[in-house]
Order: C-alpha cells, then structure tokens, then sequence
C-alpha cells in the first residue's frame, strides 16, 4: 500500500512539475498538436495537378494542336504557353513561370503522314525532381496514346478491320497495379513520417527538461524511493500521454488530412508503446550529461533533420553507407518508422515488423540499464554534496 501511494505521489509530481513550467506545457501539451496540424496542412494538396508548361509548336498543324490539347487534357499538366520560339519558352523556364518545355518540330505531321518517325523534345526543370517526374511521366502516358492512335489509323488504312488494328497497336500491354501508396501521393507518403518525429522528439524535449528540473530542485536527492520506481514512475506518465498522442495522430489527424491508413491501429499503439519507452531512457541518459536545459533543448533540436535523414525513410537504404544504418538501429525514430510505415501504408501486421519491434525491445532494455547506472551515479554525487 505504502509503495503504491510513493508512486502515485511521484505520478502527480510529475504532472505539477509539468503544468507549473511554461516551456514543458509548450512541448508537451500544446506543441505535438501545433506541429502534427501545421506541418500535415503544408502537405494538404497532396498531389500535383495542373502543373504549368509550356510547347513550343513548329508545326502549326492541325496534328500538332490535337497533340497540345491531348497533353493539357491531362489533370497533372496545364499548358499555359504555346510559344512561337525555343527562346521565349527558355525566358518563362528560367523566370520558373512554366516548370517544363515541350517542342514539336518542324514537319511533325508530315512525318507522321509519310510513316517516319517524329521527335518530339521535353525539357524539364529537375530542380524539383518530384514535380519533374510528374510532367515526364504524365508526358509519356499522352504519347503512348497518341502513338497507339496512330497505329490504329495505320493499320485501318492497310485494311484491318477496326478490332484486329487495336490488337495490332498493342502487341505488349502494360498493366500497372500501384499496391503501395496508391495515391501516387507525396502527401500521404511523407505526413505519416512527420507525425511519427513529432511524437519522437518532442518526446525527448519534454523529458529532458523534465528531467534537468527535477535535478535543479534536486529532487533526486530529496527522494528516498528507489531508482527504478523514479523511471518507471515516470515512464508511466509519459507512455500515457504519448500512446494518446499516437492514437489521436493516427485515427484523427490522418482522418482530416484523408490519409489511408491500410493497416490495423491496435498494432501500431503496441508498436509505440516500446518506442517510447525506449526513446524516454534515451532522453534520460542524454539528459545526464547536462546541466542546462537549454543546451540539451538546442542538440535535440538540431538532431531533428539528421536523425529522419537517416532513418532511411526519405532516402533509398540501399543507398545509405553501412556504418550509417548502424548508427540509425541506436535511435528509436527509425525502427519506429519503420515498423508505423509498414502498418499505415503496407497493409501490415507486428509479424511483418517483427525485426523493428525486436530491435525497440532490445534498446529499450539496453537503455533502461543505461539510464539505471547514470541516475545511481548522479545520486551517489547528489548524496556527497
């Protein structure tokens, strides 16, 4: 009984420590909600439509304005320009007016009429390769159909009948199933990922600081409860908070943003739950080897950027260096990731993520015996002053 109103006692300490500090109600309470609404509405348009080009047509043909007419019917590319010079479409490509050149040359139709093949020239902006990807590929598509029509056409005038030309004109058909991010969404792709390092690092600012309040109200040399209820305690409060947190994310922010979540919600909760408990031993070992919290609150900030780039998650991983992926394994973002990705987007259970999980298990045992030593050594100093 004795033990547990000793930790009922440190559970509400905690929550007055928290609410009587501006900064840590500001990480805390207000900032994962503030960042997880700000950060998912820049991504709000999740997809690229009527991305602006421009074509510069040599032909002035009835064939060629079909051609245009084809490529702006498509709903990712709008032709705001039809110039009459590589010049002027150059001066608009620079001043990023259009974001891509489309050239049809000289005797294009008379090409095509005399069954020789037609160039017909792109030239695209890739300084921002996804939208660059997104005229190329739209561009493709168009000329696939318009070069499918012109089979057709050839093979009727050689006498086929209509449903013997389609055959003809298609002798390979492709048939392209997205499983993944069925969207084509850049949106749906990357929000998840932000919200998952929302959780993470304003995680490790809060306990940090928490941490670094009690030590400058030497609480820990004050308190006479035993150096695992002091973590577990604290645990508790903050797997509460945060397994809240992650379900609010991910049944009602990516709700309002409508970002499909193909996966069951109960795994990704079980899978959190080792995240945090694992990113909250790691906080307090950081935390350790600070006095100020405003130092530790500049390293966890700045480590934002770093630690997603390494998680492998905006970069191919087969492209990573190894001691990299290595390093990554330490920080509990990236299996975290990893593993909600695998649920949110994959369709997938704790079995098909089963490495992730183990590897959050295993740092969050290796990190609890860490923050063990560290908080047993602080104390011991504490007792010696």
């Amino acid at each position: 009984m004795k033990l547990l109103k000793e930790i009922w006692t440190f559970f509400c300490d905690e929550l007055k420590l928290i609410l009587h500090n501006r900064s840590i109600i500001m990480v805390l309470l207000i900032s994962p909600i503030f960042y997880a609404l700000f950060y998912a509405s820049i991504y709000g348009n999740k997809s690229n439509i009527d991305l602006p080009i421009a074509i510069v047509d040599y032909d002035h043909t009835e064939l060629s304005r079909e051609l245009i007419l084809d490529i702006d019917s498509s709903p990712k590319i709008s032709v705001t320009k039809v110039c009459s010079s590589i010049d002027d479409a150059q001066t608009k490509l620079e001043l990023q007016e259009v974001l891509a050149v489309a050239v049809i040359e000289k005797n294009f139709s008379t090409k095509i009429t005399k069954e020789e093949p037609s160039n017909f020239q792109l030239y695209l902006n890739n300084s921002r390769f996804l939208v660059s990807n997104d005229i190329s590929k739209s561009i493709s598509e168009v000329i696939l159909f318009v070069n499918r029509n012109i089979l057709v056409e050839y093979y009727l005038r050689k006498g086929l009948a209509f449903p013997y030309a389609q055959k003809s004109a298609e002798p390979i058909n492709i048939d392209i199933r997205n499983l993944f991010n069925t969207t084509e969404s850049y949106g749906d792709f990357l929000i998840p990922a932000i919200l998952l390092l929302i959780l993470h690092q304003t995680l490790m600012i809060g306990v940090t600081e928490s941490f670094l309040l009690n030590e400058e109200k030497k609480l820990l040399h004050l308190s006479n409860i035993s150096i695992i209820i002091f973590l577990f305690v604290r645990l508790m409060f903050y797997l509460l908070l945060y397994v809240a947190y992650t379900l609010l994310f991910f049944s009602v922010i990516v709700d309002i943003f409508e970002i499909p979540f193909a996966g069951n919600l109960l795994d990704l909760l079980l899978n959190s739950i080792f995240a945090i408990a694992s990113t909250f031993f790691l906080s307090i070992i950081i935390a350790s080897f600070f006095k100020s919290r405003i130092n530790v609150f500049r390293i966890i900030t700045i480590s934002s950027y770093p630690i997603f780039l390494i998680s492998g998650f905006s970069w191919p991983n087969i492209a990573i260096p190894e001691f990299i992926k290595y390093l990554a394994l330490f920080i509990p973002y990236t299996s975290f990731s990893e593993a909600s990705i695998k649920f949110i987007q994959l369709g997938g259970n704790l079995s098909s993520a089963l490495p992730q999980v183990l590897n959050l298990v295993a740092l969050t045992i290796i990190y609890f015996l860490v923050a063990y030593r560290r908080l047993k050594l602080q104390t011991s100093k504490n007792k010696g002053v």
